[in-house]
């Protein structure tokens, strides 16, 4: 049952010195939640994201806002704007978009509570399952984890429809529907409205069943995280944290799977398990003299001499070209702010006095057999090499700044 004493429970072990936020959407849930919150803590804020969907997205602000003003509780709302991808679903880009403005409002020192309820997780779960998820997809909603620099807490995550229900007659509340819902055209409504009442109706516990089984995949999971990590960093290489794949292929099938997730998962990318094989067969499996590449999110997953290496993709496709002619007795700055002068780029004096006659050029491509073998020997990635100016003397490569000269 729903009450202040046992929420106050739920929540001790997160809320400690930390600025309490409740994401209000004017629905019972949320509703429900901010009223629980309210009467547990003395200073609590909410969060309204106005998604513009609905012709009525406006009229559930002013709610939103007028139940705020009633419990004075300071309301922040933001609009978004939904950008779907054509592969995308709107249920999909709207969370996106929710947490994408949490996450810039919120800092280090705030907790955001989400209604999550025991419905939700099933829903969720039967949504993973159906889409081919594997044990983590399965494991559900994590009730805690990190929101950008804050934190986020479900902590109705295991409270039952009904108990929500019951505590918003209980105190009279008022809420909003968004007409949405009963759109089954949406895949949550869908499991919503049609899949969870069938199985319900054969299954009474259902809901709760479904549950423990999520709950079962993350104790597992949270079991094997010591073995991946052990694993996972013995395959480490350099500054950038490359994967060694002599060492990944050694692997079982299984285990390379999982420590591709947990290795993209420090890069910050989430990886799905058809991405996952993609980069085993596309990237990893690629001809020896290829230059393969995935996109995942805003980044590129490569190979480079038996090591994948993540890359941003600013830094894949390099926009800044030149070839500058250089007098050697002056420094040079170059287009991206670097400057070089004789001593930086030459071994001596005398060296540098060789070619005060020449013709010099500095280019950002240092292109030819000479240079790539040069590149090759300092195993620098392809997608590295145009951070290395190129000194040419009457068109001979005399030097790549960084690496070597003659």
């Amino acid at each position: 049952m729903l009450e202040p004493s046992n929420f106050k429970s739920i929540c001790s072990p997160y809320v400690e010195n930390k600025n309490i936020w409740v994401a209000y959407s004017g629905g019972i849930d949320s509703h429900v939640l901010l009223h629980l919150a309210h009467s547990t803590y003395q200073a609590i804020k909410a969060v309204h994201i106005n998604h513009g969907l609905s012709p009525n997205a406006d009229y559930w602000q002013q709610h939103c806002q007028q139940v705020c003003d009633q419990l004075n509780i300071p309301l922040t709302v933001i609009k978004v704007t939904i950008d779907k991808t054509a592969k995308q679903s709107l249920e999909d880009a709207a969370r996106k978009a929710r947490r994408s403005a949490w996450q810039q409002l919120l800092t280090e020192q705030d907790l955001l509570l989400v209604a999550h309820h025991a419905q939700d997780q099933a829903e969720t779960i039967l949504y993973r399952l159906f889409r081919g998820a594997g044990p983590q997809g399965l494991a559900g909603m994590q009730q805690h984890t990190r929101l950008g620099r804050a934190q986020l807490y479900r902590p109705l995550l295991n409270t039952a429809k009904q108990d929500i229900l019951t505590y918003s007659g209980q105190h009279a509340l008022k809420w909003i529907t968004d007409e949405s819902n009963t759109n089954q055209e949406f895949d949550r409504n869908f499991i919503r409205a049609s899949v969870l009442p069938q199985l319900d109706q054969r299954w009474p516990a259902v809901v709760s069943n479904i549950n423990r089984a999520g709950q079962l995949s993350r104790q597992l999971l949270d079991c094997l995280q010591p073995q991946i990590a052990e694993k996972l960093q013995v395959m480490l290489i350099g500054p950038d944290n490359a994967l060694d794949l002599q060492l990944l292929q050694q692997q079982e099938q299984g285990w390379q799977i999982e420590l591709l997730r947990a290795w993209l998962q420090q890069h910050k990318l989430q990886a799905s398990y058809q991405q996952l094989i993609r980069i085993q067969q596309e990237v990893i499996g690629a001809r020896i003299d290829a230059q393969p590449s995935l996109k995942i999110q805003a980044k590129l997953v490569r190979r480079y001499k038996q090591q994948l290496h993540v890359v941003n993709m600013r830094a894949a496709t390099p926009t800044t070209k030149y070839v500058l002619a250089w007098n050697i007795q002056n420094k040079l700055t170059l287009p991206n702010g670097m400057e070089i002068d004789a001593a930086q780029v030459f071994k001596t004096a005398d060296t540098a006095l060789q070619f005060n006659s020449a013709n010099v050029e500095v280019s950002s491509n240092a292109a030819g057999k000479k240079a790539k073998k040069i590149f090759q020997k300092f195993a620098v990635p392809v997608w590295q090499r145009a951070n290395y100016p190129a000194i040419y003397a009457d068109g001979k490569l005399i030097a790549i700044v960084g690496l070597w000269n003659v």
